[in-house]
Protein backbone atom coordinates (compact mmCIF):
# COMPACT_ATOMS: atom_id res chain seq x y z
CA UNK A 1 0.00 0.00 0.00
CA UNK A 2 1.54 2.94 -1.02
CA UNK A 3 2.29 5.70 1.71
CA UNK A 4 -0.78 8.51 2.43
CA UNK A 5 0.07 12.64 1.49
CA UNK A 6 -0.45 13.90 4.73
CA UNK A 7 -1.86 17.05 3.61
CA UNK A 8 -4.12 15.67 1.34
CA UNK A 9 -5.15 13.08 4.08
CA UNK A 10 -6.26 15.67 6.62
CA UNK A 11 -8.66 17.00 4.00
CA UNK A 12 -10.19 14.08 2.84
CA UNK A 13 -13.63 13.47 4.29
CA UNK A 14 -14.51 11.36 6.16
CA UNK A 15 -11.91 11.40 9.18
CA UNK A 16 -11.44 9.35 12.28
CA UNK A 17 -9.97 11.05 15.87
CA UNK A 18 -9.82 10.33 19.40
CA UNK A 19 -10.60 12.72 22.03
CA UNK A 20 -9.37 11.94 25.43
CA UNK A 21 -10.78 14.41 28.85
CA UNK A 22 -9.97 14.79 32.44
CA UNK A 23 -10.47 11.40 33.48
CA UNK A 24 -13.99 10.41 35.27
CA UNK A 25 -15.54 13.36 33.38
CA UNK A 26 -16.83 11.99 29.89
CA UNK A 27 -20.15 12.92 30.18
CA UNK A 28 -19.58 16.66 29.98
CA UNK A 29 -16.91 16.39 27.24
CA UNK A 30 -19.22 14.55 25.36
CA UNK A 31 -22.22 17.25 25.46
CA UNK A 32 -19.96 19.86 25.32
CA UNK A 33 -18.65 18.37 21.60
CA UNK A 34 -22.00 17.67 20.89
CA UNK A 35 -23.24 21.55 21.56
CA UNK A 36 -20.01 22.40 19.21
CA UNK A 37 -21.08 20.24 16.45
CA UNK A 38 -24.53 21.17 16.55
CA UNK A 39 -23.67 24.93 16.11
CA UNK A 40 -20.40 25.14 14.17
CA UNK A 41 -18.31 27.91 13.10
CA UNK A 42 -17.66 26.57 9.86
CA UNK A 43 -20.84 24.83 8.03
CA UNK A 44 -20.39 21.60 6.89
CA UNK A 45 -21.57 21.16 3.02
CA UNK A 46 -24.65 18.95 2.65
CA UNK A 47 -23.67 15.43 1.85
CA UNK A 48 -20.41 15.77 2.95
CA UNK A 49 -20.06 14.34 6.73
CA UNK A 50 -22.61 13.47 10.20
CA UNK A 51 -20.01 12.75 12.54
CA UNK A 52 -20.82 9.78 15.22
CA UNK A 53 -19.61 9.81 18.45
CA UNK A 54 -18.28 7.27 20.80
CA UNK A 55 -17.75 7.38 24.50
CA UNK A 56 -15.60 5.13 26.41
CA UNK A 57 -14.40 5.08 29.88
CA UNK A 58 -10.89 6.68 29.31
CA UNK A 59 -11.67 8.45 25.52
CA UNK A 60 -13.93 9.33 22.59
CA UNK A 61 -13.68 8.43 19.35
CA UNK A 62 -15.02 10.62 16.97
CA UNK A 63 -15.95 8.96 13.20
CA UNK A 64 -17.34 10.59 9.97
CA UNK A 65 -15.81 13.98 10.57
CA UNK A 66 -14.31 17.26 8.43
CA UNK A 67 -11.00 18.29 9.49
CA UNK A 68 -12.19 21.79 9.99
CA UNK A 69 -15.26 20.65 12.63
CA UNK A 70 -12.16 19.02 14.50
CA UNK A 71 -10.30 22.01 14.76
CA UNK A 72 -13.60 23.84 15.45
CA UNK A 73 -13.88 21.36 18.51
CA UNK A 74 -10.08 22.15 18.57
CA UNK A 75 -10.80 25.95 19.01
CA UNK A 76 -13.92 25.93 21.44
CA UNK A 77 -14.05 23.26 24.12
CA UNK A 78 -13.19 23.85 27.31
CA UNK A 79 -13.00 20.54 28.39
CA UNK A 80 -11.21 18.22 26.42
CA UNK A 81 -7.71 17.13 27.17
CA UNK A 82 -6.37 16.42 23.21
CA UNK A 83 -7.50 15.91 20.05
CA UNK A 84 -5.71 12.75 17.92
CA UNK A 85 -6.39 12.18 14.01
CA UNK A 86 -6.34 8.60 12.97
CA UNK A 87 -3.95 7.77 10.85
CA UNK A 88 -5.61 4.56 9.07
CA UNK A 89 -4.28 1.43 8.81
CA UNK A 90 -1.23 1.92 10.27
CA UNK A 91 0.33 -1.07 12.73
CA UNK A 92 3.48 -1.20 14.88
CA UNK A 93 4.63 -4.10 11.59
CA UNK A 94 4.24 -1.71 8.80
CA UNK A 95 5.21 1.78 10.48
CA UNK A 96 7.97 1.95 8.28
CA UNK A 97 5.91 1.39 4.73
CA UNK A 98 2.93 3.68 5.14
CA UNK A 99 3.99 6.65 8.05
CA UNK A 100 3.61 9.33 5.67
CA UNK A 101 6.58 11.27 4.59
CA UNK A 102 5.89 14.43 5.81
CA UNK A 103 5.75 12.70 9.01
CA UNK A 104 9.18 11.42 8.39
CA UNK A 105 10.80 14.68 7.09
CA UNK A 106 9.09 16.35 10.05
CA UNK A 107 10.94 14.05 12.50
CA UNK A 108 14.28 14.42 10.68
CA UNK A 109 13.99 18.15 11.04
CA UNK A 110 12.47 18.21 14.52
CA UNK A 111 15.38 15.75 15.75
CA UNK A 112 12.08 14.77 18.32
CA UNK A 113 9.20 13.62 19.24
CA UNK A 114 6.76 12.44 21.90
CA UNK A 115 4.41 9.72 22.55
CA UNK A 116 1.64 7.94 24.72
CA UNK A 117 0.74 5.08 24.30
CA UNK A 118 -3.02 3.91 26.33
CA UNK A 119 -3.62 0.63 26.80
CA UNK A 120 -6.99 -1.02 27.65
CA UNK A 121 -7.16 -3.38 30.30
CA UNK A 122 -7.05 -6.82 28.85
CA UNK A 123 -5.88 -10.26 29.92
CA UNK A 124 -5.20 -11.76 26.03
CA UNK A 125 -2.76 -8.12 26.21
CA UNK A 126 0.74 -8.19 27.65
CA UNK A 127 1.34 -4.73 28.29
CA UNK A 128 4.83 -4.54 28.47
CA UNK A 129 5.68 -6.62 25.30
CA UNK A 130 2.78 -4.40 23.16
CA UNK A 131 4.63 -1.41 24.02
CA UNK A 132 8.57 -2.70 23.46
CA UNK A 133 7.01 -3.57 19.99
CA UNK A 134 5.82 -0.06 19.28
CA UNK A 135 8.92 1.41 20.68
CA UNK A 136 11.23 -0.80 18.57
CA UNK A 137 9.17 0.21 15.45
CA UNK A 138 9.70 3.81 16.26
CA UNK A 139 13.28 3.25 16.90
CA UNK A 140 13.83 1.42 13.67
CA UNK A 141 12.45 5.12 11.65
CA UNK A 142 15.68 6.15 12.98
CA UNK A 143 17.94 3.89 12.76
CA UNK A 144 16.83 3.23 9.02
CA UNK A 145 16.95 6.85 7.80
CA UNK A 146 19.80 9.56 7.75
CA UNK A 147 18.11 11.32 10.94
CA UNK A 148 21.45 12.69 12.92
CA UNK A 149 19.76 11.33 16.77
CA UNK A 150 21.53 9.15 19.01
CA UNK A 151 18.88 6.10 19.23
CA UNK A 152 19.36 5.47 23.31
CA UNK A 153 15.95 3.50 24.63
CA UNK A 154 12.97 5.37 24.92
CA UNK A 155 12.18 6.41 28.73
CA UNK A 156 8.86 5.51 30.00
CA UNK A 157 6.69 6.75 33.05
CA UNK A 158 4.29 4.01 33.82
CA UNK A 159 1.50 5.76 35.46
CA UNK A 160 -1.62 3.33 36.63
CA UNK A 161 -5.11 4.41 35.82
CA UNK A 162 -8.60 2.82 36.07
CA UNK A 163 -9.29 2.40 32.18
CA UNK A 164 -5.12 0.39 31.93
CA UNK A 165 -2.05 1.48 31.50
CA UNK A 166 -0.56 4.90 30.10
CA UNK A 167 2.98 5.59 28.71
CA UNK A 168 4.69 9.24 28.42
CA UNK A 169 7.63 8.85 26.21
CA UNK A 170 9.54 11.36 24.38
CA UNK A 171 12.99 10.61 22.58
CA UNK A 172 15.85 13.27 22.63
CA UNK A 173 19.03 13.87 20.83
CA UNK A 174 21.57 14.15 23.55
CA UNK A 175 23.62 16.81 21.75
CA UNK A 176 20.38 18.26 20.45
CA UNK A 177 20.40 22.00 21.00
CA UNK A 178 17.30 23.14 22.60
CA UNK A 179 17.11 26.37 21.62
CA UNK A 180 16.70 25.28 17.87
CA UNK A 181 13.86 23.16 18.55
CA UNK A 182 11.19 22.55 16.27
CA UNK A 183 7.64 21.67 17.25
CA UNK A 184 8.01 18.23 16.65
CA UNK A 185 5.03 15.82 15.98
CA UNK A 186 3.18 14.54 19.21
CA UNK A 187 1.70 10.21 18.81
CA UNK A 188 -0.96 8.55 20.77
CA UNK A 189 -1.36 4.76 20.20
CA UNK A 190 -4.74 3.40 21.64
CA UNK A 191 -5.23 -0.32 21.96
CA UNK A 192 -8.79 -1.70 21.85
CA UNK A 193 -9.95 -5.32 22.09
CA UNK A 194 -6.37 -6.49 20.64
CA UNK A 195 -5.96 -3.92 17.91
CA UNK A 196 -3.47 -1.24 18.20
CA UNK A 197 -4.38 2.01 16.16
CA UNK A 198 -2.01 5.38 15.58
CA UNK A 199 -2.41 8.82 16.07
CA UNK A 200 -1.20 11.90 15.25
CA UNK A 201 -1.97 15.10 17.57
CA UNK A 202 -3.89 17.70 16.14
CA UNK A 203 -2.15 20.50 18.24
CA UNK A 204 1.52 21.60 18.90
CA UNK A 205 0.25 21.81 22.64
CA UNK A 206 -2.42 19.45 25.02
CA UNK A 207 -5.84 21.78 24.56
CA UNK A 208 -6.21 22.15 28.34
CA UNK A 209 -2.72 24.77 28.68
CA UNK A 210 -4.63 27.67 27.53
CA UNK A 211 -1.04 29.50 26.90
CA UNK A 212 -0.84 32.51 29.38
CA UNK A 213 0.59 30.70 32.91
CA UNK A 214 3.81 30.46 34.23
CA UNK A 215 5.25 27.36 36.27
CA UNK A 216 5.23 27.79 39.53
CA UNK A 217 6.83 25.57 41.37
CA UNK A 218 5.20 25.67 45.07
CA UNK A 219 1.48 25.01 43.17
CA UNK A 220 -0.05 22.00 42.48
CA UNK A 221 -3.17 23.52 40.52
CA UNK A 222 -5.99 21.20 38.80
CA UNK A 223 -5.83 21.03 35.08
CA UNK A 224 -7.56 23.78 33.04
CA UNK A 225 -9.94 21.33 31.53
CA UNK A 226 -11.44 19.89 34.73
CA UNK A 227 -11.45 23.55 36.34
CA UNK A 228 -13.58 24.66 33.58
CA UNK A 229 -16.14 21.49 33.96
CA UNK A 230 -16.19 22.60 37.49
CA UNK A 231 -16.78 26.19 37.19
CA UNK A 232 -19.34 25.33 33.76
CA UNK A 233 -21.46 22.82 36.49
CA UNK A 234 -21.59 26.02 39.18
CA UNK A 235 -22.93 28.27 37.07
CA UNK A 236 -25.12 26.65 34.93
CA UNK A 237 -27.31 26.13 38.07
CA UNK A 238 -28.39 29.52 38.12
CA UNK A 239 -30.02 29.50 34.67
CA UNK A 240 -29.01 32.02 33.05
CA UNK A 241 -30.11 31.20 29.86
CA UNK A 242 -30.39 34.71 27.57
CA UNK A 243 -30.99 36.70 30.48
CA UNK A 244 -28.21 38.77 31.66
CA UNK A 245 -25.60 37.21 33.63
CA UNK A 246 -25.28 38.66 37.21
CA UNK A 247 -22.94 37.42 39.56
CA UNK A 248 -20.43 37.21 42.23
CA UNK A 249 -17.60 35.08 43.26
CA UNK A 250 -15.34 34.73 46.00
CA UNK A 251 -12.52 32.10 45.69
CA UNK A 252 -10.09 31.12 48.50
CA UNK A 253 -6.94 28.93 47.76
CA UNK A 254 -7.02 30.83 44.70
CA UNK A 255 -3.77 29.40 43.94
CA UNK A 256 -2.58 30.31 40.54
CA UNK A 257 -6.01 31.60 39.47
CA UNK A 258 -7.33 28.90 37.37
CA UNK A 259 -11.22 29.24 38.49
CA UNK A 260 -10.69 32.36 38.26
CA UNK A 261 -9.42 32.47 34.46
CA UNK A 262 -12.21 29.66 33.75
CA UNK A 263 -14.56 31.20 34.97
CA UNK A 264 -14.29 34.40 32.95
CA UNK A 265 -13.37 32.75 29.70
CA UNK A 266 -16.89 31.26 30.06
CA UNK A 267 -19.02 34.34 31.23
CA UNK A 268 -17.09 36.56 28.51
CA UNK A 269 -17.10 33.70 25.58
CA UNK A 270 -13.70 33.56 25.33
CA UNK A 271 -12.88 30.70 23.77
CA UNK A 272 -9.47 29.08 24.52
CA UNK A 273 -8.42 29.16 21.02
CA UNK A 274 -8.18 32.89 21.20
CA UNK A 275 -5.37 32.58 23.44
CA UNK A 276 -3.59 30.66 21.29
CA UNK A 277 -1.29 31.30 18.15
CA UNK A 278 -2.93 30.45 15.18
CA UNK A 279 0.11 30.75 13.18
CA UNK A 280 2.99 28.59 15.05
CA UNK A 281 4.82 25.86 12.90
CA UNK A 282 3.00 22.49 14.15
CA UNK A 283 -0.49 24.41 12.19
CA UNK A 284 1.47 24.70 9.12
CA UNK A 285 2.87 21.77 8.97
CA UNK A 286 -0.71 20.12 9.74
CA UNK A 287 -1.96 23.01 7.02
CA UNK A 288 -4.33 24.18 9.56
CA UNK A 289 -3.19 28.11 9.48
CA UNK A 290 -6.06 29.22 6.90
CA UNK A 291 -8.69 27.13 8.89
CA UNK A 292 -7.16 28.33 12.25
CA UNK A 293 -7.49 32.31 11.33
CA UNK A 294 -11.12 31.93 10.25
CA UNK A 295 -12.24 30.50 13.50
CA UNK A 296 -10.08 33.34 15.55
CA UNK A 297 -11.85 35.92 13.43
CA UNK A 298 -14.81 35.19 13.55
CA UNK A 299 -14.52 34.23 17.47
CA UNK A 300 -13.74 37.79 17.85
CA UNK A 301 -17.00 39.08 15.91
CA UNK A 302 -18.89 37.05 18.38
CA UNK A 303 -17.12 37.99 21.52
CA UNK A 304 -17.89 41.93 20.42
CA UNK A 305 -21.66 41.57 20.03
CA UNK A 306 -22.11 39.44 23.11
CA UNK A 307 -20.86 42.82 24.98
CA UNK A 308 -22.28 45.21 22.65
CA UNK A 309 -25.62 43.09 23.37
CA UNK A 310 -25.27 42.13 26.92
CA UNK A 311 -22.10 43.46 29.03
CA UNK A 312 -22.28 40.41 31.91
CA UNK A 313 -21.59 41.97 35.72
CA UNK A 314 -19.34 39.81 36.88
CA UNK A 315 -17.17 40.26 40.10
CA UNK A 316 -14.49 37.67 41.48
CA UNK A 317 -12.43 37.89 44.38
CA UNK A 318 -9.43 36.01 44.76
CA UNK A 319 -7.49 35.32 48.05
CA UNK A 320 -4.29 32.98 49.22
CA UNK A 321 -2.30 32.96 52.08
CA UNK A 322 0.82 32.78 49.95
CA UNK A 323 1.48 36.32 48.61
CA UNK A 324 4.18 35.14 46.20
CA UNK A 325 1.59 33.06 44.64
CA UNK A 326 -0.85 35.65 44.55
CA UNK A 327 2.06 37.61 42.77
CA UNK A 328 2.51 35.18 40.55
CA UNK A 329 -1.73 35.40 39.92
CA UNK A 330 -1.52 39.02 38.84
CA UNK A 331 1.36 38.44 36.63
CA UNK A 332 -0.86 35.67 34.93
CA UNK A 333 -3.87 37.47 34.60
CA UNK A 334 -1.78 40.30 32.98
CA UNK A 335 -0.71 38.12 30.19
CA UNK A 336 -4.02 36.62 29.87
CA UNK A 337 -5.50 40.46 28.99
CA UNK A 338 -2.20 40.71 26.61
CA UNK A 339 -2.74 37.43 24.89
CA UNK A 340 -6.15 38.27 24.58
CA UNK A 341 -5.82 41.87 22.94
CA UNK A 342 -3.43 40.86 20.59
CA UNK A 343 -4.44 38.06 19.46
CA UNK A 344 -7.75 39.74 18.69
CA UNK A 345 -6.75 42.72 18.30
CA UNK A 346 -8.81 44.77 21.05
CA UNK A 347 -8.26 46.94 24.15
CA UNK A 348 -10.37 44.18 26.54
CA UNK A 349 -9.75 46.76 29.34
CA UNK A 350 -11.88 49.32 27.06
CA UNK A 351 -14.72 46.84 26.08
CA UNK A 352 -15.05 45.83 29.90
CA UNK A 353 -14.08 48.42 32.23
CA UNK A 354 -15.22 46.78 35.40
CA UNK A 355 -12.06 44.02 35.22
CA UNK A 356 -9.91 47.21 36.37
CA UNK A 357 -11.54 46.98 39.85
CA UNK A 358 -13.88 44.34 39.91
CA UNK A 359 -11.56 41.21 39.44
CA UNK A 360 -8.91 41.74 42.40
CA UNK A 361 -6.28 39.41 43.95
CA UNK A 362 -5.51 39.22 47.79
CA UNK A 363 -2.97 37.60 50.33
CA UNK A 364 -4.79 36.36 52.92
CA UNK A 365 -5.62 33.25 54.94
CA UNK A 366 -8.80 31.43 54.53
CA UNK A 367 -10.10 32.12 58.17
CA UNK A 368 -9.55 35.40 58.24
CA UNK A 369 -11.22 36.42 55.32
CA UNK A 370 -15.24 38.20 55.25
CA UNK A 371 -17.10 37.18 52.11
CA UNK A 372 -16.91 40.47 50.11
CA UNK A 373 -20.91 41.95 50.27
CA UNK A 374 -22.36 40.77 46.90
CA UNK A 375 -23.03 42.96 44.17
CA UNK A 376 -25.60 40.57 42.76
CA UNK A 377 -28.30 37.98 44.11
CA UNK A 378 -25.68 35.25 42.97
CA UNK A 379 -22.58 33.66 44.55
CA UNK A 380 -20.28 30.93 43.27
CA UNK A 381 -17.69 29.50 45.43
CA UNK A 382 -15.19 27.62 44.75
CA UNK A 383 -13.37 26.00 47.01
CA UNK A 384 -10.05 23.73 46.57
CA UNK A 385 -8.05 23.96 49.88
CA UNK A 386 -4.32 22.49 50.22
CA UNK A 387 -3.77 18.86 50.42
CA UNK A 388 -1.55 16.33 49.75
CA UNK A 389 1.93 18.31 48.81
CA UNK A 390 0.41 21.62 49.04
CA UNK A 391 -1.06 21.08 52.79
CA UNK A 392 1.94 22.22 54.83
CA UNK A 393 0.66 22.22 58.10
CA UNK A 394 0.25 19.67 61.07
CA UNK A 395 -3.15 19.43 61.09
CA UNK A 396 -4.99 16.67 59.90
CA UNK A 397 -7.24 17.02 56.59
CA UNK A 398 -10.15 15.70 57.96
CA UNK A 399 -10.03 18.12 60.69
CA UNK A 400 -9.05 20.89 58.51
CA UNK A 401 -11.65 20.37 55.88
CA UNK A 402 -14.60 20.29 58.95
CA UNK A 403 -12.81 24.01 60.05
CA UNK A 404 -13.51 25.11 56.36
CA UNK A 405 -17.32 23.92 56.51
CA UNK A 406 -17.72 25.37 59.57
CA UNK A 407 -16.64 28.67 58.34
CA UNK A 408 -18.50 28.81 55.15
CA UNK A 409 -21.67 28.34 57.57
CA UNK A 410 -20.72 30.90 59.15
CA UNK A 411 -19.94 33.61 56.58
CA UNK A 412 -23.32 32.64 54.20
CA UNK A 413 -25.62 32.54 56.64
CA UNK A 414 -26.20 36.30 56.38
CA UNK A 415 -26.43 36.36 52.90
CA UNK A 416 -29.58 33.46 52.64
CA UNK A 417 -32.46 35.96 52.50
CA UNK A 418 -31.03 37.92 50.05
CA UNK A 419 -28.41 35.95 47.70
CA UNK A 420 -28.36 32.20 45.76
CA UNK A 421 -25.30 30.44 46.80
CA UNK A 422 -23.87 27.52 44.86
CA UNK A 423 -20.40 26.26 45.83
CA UNK A 424 -18.21 23.24 45.40
CA UNK A 425 -15.44 22.02 48.02
CA UNK A 426 -13.06 19.49 46.36
CA UNK A 427 -12.40 16.35 48.57
CA UNK A 428 -9.40 13.94 48.64
CA UNK A 429 -10.77 11.29 50.75
CA UNK A 430 -13.74 10.01 52.50
CA UNK A 431 -12.83 11.70 56.18
CA UNK A 432 -12.65 15.44 54.85
CA UNK A 433 -16.14 14.59 52.48
CA UNK A 434 -17.57 13.01 55.35
CA UNK A 435 -17.01 15.71 57.69
CA UNK A 436 -18.45 18.39 55.03
CA UNK A 437 -21.30 16.59 54.25
CA UNK A 438 -22.11 16.08 58.00
CA UNK A 439 -21.73 19.77 58.96
CA UNK A 440 -23.53 21.22 55.66
CA UNK A 441 -26.45 18.57 54.99
CA UNK A 442 -28.98 20.57 57.36
CA UNK A 443 -28.84 23.88 55.56
CA UNK A 444 -27.24 23.25 51.90
CA UNK A 445 -28.65 20.79 49.28
CA UNK A 446 -26.31 18.46 48.56
CA UNK A 447 -24.54 16.91 45.44
CA UNK A 448 -21.34 14.99 44.85
CA UNK A 449 -19.10 14.54 41.39
CA UNK A 450 -16.60 11.82 41.06
CA UNK A 451 -13.09 12.48 39.02
CA UNK A 452 -9.34 11.33 39.20
CA UNK A 453 -6.47 13.85 39.66
CA UNK A 454 -3.46 12.48 39.16
CA UNK A 455 -3.38 9.36 41.48
CA UNK A 456 -6.28 10.57 43.92
CA UNK A 457 -10.13 10.21 43.62
CA UNK A 458 -11.32 13.31 44.58
CA UNK A 459 -15.09 13.87 45.61
CA UNK A 460 -16.51 17.09 44.45
CA UNK A 461 -19.29 18.07 47.07
CA UNK A 462 -21.47 20.89 45.63
CA UNK A 463 -23.95 22.73 47.98
CA UNK A 464 -26.57 25.11 46.97
CA UNK A 465 -28.06 27.26 49.38
CA UNK A 466 -31.93 26.33 50.54
CA UNK A 467 -33.68 29.39 50.61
Amino acid sequence: MPKIDLLKFIQLKPLSALATFPPGLGKQALSEMESILSDPMIPEKKNTSSPKMILFPEKILIRNCSIQSLLGICFRSFFLRDIYLLLEDISNTDLKEKLPDAILDWLVESKNYSLQVQIRKNPKIDPEALVDDWKQSINSLFTSSDIPINTQELNAKKQDLDAGILINSTKLSKDFNQDQQIQSPRFFISTLRNKSSFYLALRNQPLYRRGFRTEFSLSAPLSEDLASVLIDTLVRKFSFGEKEVSLDAYIPFSGTGTFAFELFMQIFSIVPGILRNQEDEYSKRMNQSKIWKFLLEKSGKLFQSKLNNSLPQVVIHNYDFRSDIVDNSIQNWKQFLINVNQNLGIEIEAMIPQIKDEITWNSEDFFETKIPKPKSPNLIIPLNPPFGIRHKNSEPISSFYKRIAQKINLECAPLFENTKIQGFLLCPDAASYSNATEIWQKDWDLETLHFSQGKLSIRALFFSSKY
